[in-house]
């Protein structure tokens, strides 16, 4: 497969100047890709400062990719496609049938889809938007405008939890050193027995079942460095090979991604001054760190 010029044929998505093209994904014509909505990334103190320790530059820090493949937030539906979409393609492919009467259309549709194939037990070889989700990386945030007490308790623990807040755009923007293709966007909730909707295979990274609506999800979706996501792949075999590991890391300057570092709200007290010392040691703003909005006192 060759890979497509993106500018020229996904110009809506054309990014802007920055360390690299970055595309707004929209689910749908009217959605749209607000570079000033607020952000909130939800983690602990440990894991904050592992994320200091990787990058070799004073002030960034080290953005968590997750391979799609291997979320444990008990979604196996995360980049997979719509059930209801794979059927309209059928419907579509037995129609073209009549024409080219040589179409092999379950050959097709299982070089495509492999195992996301409805109503089909076991299918003996891996199809091409499988073998995408082993190549897709997902970075993920929360788009509220305040804190949200959920996340605190989902993400975090009481004693050391930290939320990093920002923008869309601001994020984006801090990202630099990667050799794929970024991608982002906010997640739209559907049912994925019922909803069709006319997707490029990125576009299905920015999918959830409805049952996740709460987490008001929105994120960052990174290629494996130039594997070809937003062309329609139709043979896993003619794809790259992913690599070992589950996870990428990115580098990105947290002085510029960050508005706040806001500590959790049962906190011990000790905790926000502990912070300050650390980030002043990786040359990060203490001025960033803040008490919690929920904090009673």
């Amino acid at each position: 497969m060759s890979n497509p010029d993106f500018t020229q044929e996904y110009p809506e998505m054309a990014g802007g100047e920055s360390p690299f093209p970055a595309w707004k994904v929209n689910i749908l014509p009217h959605d749209i890709v607000d570079e000033e909505q607020t952000i909130w990334r939800y983690t602990t103190v440990p894991q904050l400062i592992n994320s200091l320790r990787k990058p070799k530059q004073e002030g960034h820090f080290s953005l968590h990719f997750t391979r799609t493949s291997w979320f444990d937030d008990e979604d196996d539906f995360e980049g997979t496609v719509p059930k209801r979409n794979i059927r309209n393609e059928r419907e579509n492919l037995e129609r073209f049938k009549n024409i080219n009467s040589e179409l092999d259309v379950e050959e097709h549709l299982r070089d495509q889809y492999g195992g996301q194939l409805p109503d089909i037990d076991s299918i003996d070889k891996q199809g091409a938007m499988e073998r995408l989700r082993d190549l897709v990386y997902m970075n993920c945030w929360t788009a509220k405008s305040v804190e949200s007490n959920p996340m605190w308790h989902a993400y975090t623990n009481d004693s050391t939890g930290v939320a990093i807040k920002s923008t869309v755009g601001s994020l984006v923007e801090s990202i630099s050193d990667w050799e794929g293709k970024l991608f982002y966007g906010r997640v739209r909730y559907i049912d994925f027995d019922e909803t069709q909707l006319p997707l490029s295979p990125i576009q299905h990274y920015f999918l959830k079942r409805q049952e996740f609506i709460e987490e008001q999800e929105y994120r960052l979706a990174m290629t494996f460095k130039q594997t070809p996501a937003m062309l329609n792949p139709t043979d896993a075999e003619e794809m790259t090979s992913p690599p070992d590991d589950d996870h990428l890391d990115v580098t990105a300057d947290l002085n510029s991604l960050a508005s706040e570092i806001v500590i959790h709200p049962q906190s011990a007290s000790y905790l926000k001054p502990m912070l300050e010392d650390v980030l002043c040691e990786y040359e990060i703003d203490t001025n960033l760190v803040s008490h919690s909005s929920l904090r009673t006192a």
